[in-house]
């Protein structure tokens, strides 16, 4: 009969135990929206890296196409999506949401025309109306209105609103205006809805919603 010999024993369990180890060590990936306005994603950033500090355990905030972060965390090739509006779970079912909100963002509306009144968004039915690719605040906001739904940088919003392919876009309040160098846009008043953001975990890590959710909270005050 064949024998191993105890150092390897010994040997093996010291690799069984170091890899579980490296395993462990590794941090929790989330992925999110990108954009070239970054302010959100620094916001969002250090309330997940406190809170998460706060169940020991790092993480590693990577940023994807709209559309394609929410499919990731929703295949399992990624452990969370850093922050969304709330219901995302209703079209990717592999998505748990944390109760407590990250933050809010004010929804916006722009155009060159200087005859619009903005109330809500019925009121933008006459026009044609740019959004995000994957936002899903302004794919839903804009159903049943002539909507143009353009690529994931929010600074390609304002570059189709001054090449006239739409007349107005919608946005979450950022600096992607500045950043375009687009000119003789102005922001309509009032806003069109506050989004609350918040985060999301791949179901197989629902386990840890209750401890993130004291954890957000305890980061945030």
């Amino acid at each position: 009969m064949f024998k191993v010999k105890p150092w390897r024993i010994v040997f093996l369990c010291f690799v069984v135990i170091l890899m579980n180890e490296l395993r462990a060590a590794e941090p929790f990936v989330l992925v999110t929206l990108d954009d070239q306005d970054k302010n959100h994603v620094r916001l969002m950033t250090q309330v997940l890296v406190g809170a998460y500090a706060e169940l020991d355990m790092a993480i590693d905030l990577r940023l994807l196409p709209n559309k394609r972060s929410l499919e990731a965390v929703n295949l399992g090739l990624a452990d969370g999506e850093g922050g969304r509006i709330a219901g995302m779970e209703k079209v990717y079912p592999n998505l748990v949401m944390v109760p407590e909100p990250l933050f809010s963002l004010q929804v916006l509306a722009y155009t060159k025309m200087l005859d619009i009144k903005v109330n809500g968004w019925k009121s933008l039915k006459p026009y044609r109306v740019g959004v995000l690719r994957g936002a899903k605040y302004a794919e839903y906001g804009a159903k049943g209105i002539d909507r143009v739904l353009l690529a994931s940088f929010g600074t390609q919003l304002f570059k189709a609103l001054d090449a006239d392919r739409v007349d107005i876009v919608v946005i979450h309040e950022s600096n992607n205006l500045a950043l375009s160098g687009v000119k003789g846009v102005k922001v309509l008043q009032p806003p069109l809805q506050e989004i609350i953001i918040f985060h999301y975990l791949n179901k197989k890590h629902q386990k840890l919603i209750p401890a993130l959710n004291c954890a957000i909270k305890k980061v945030k005050k």
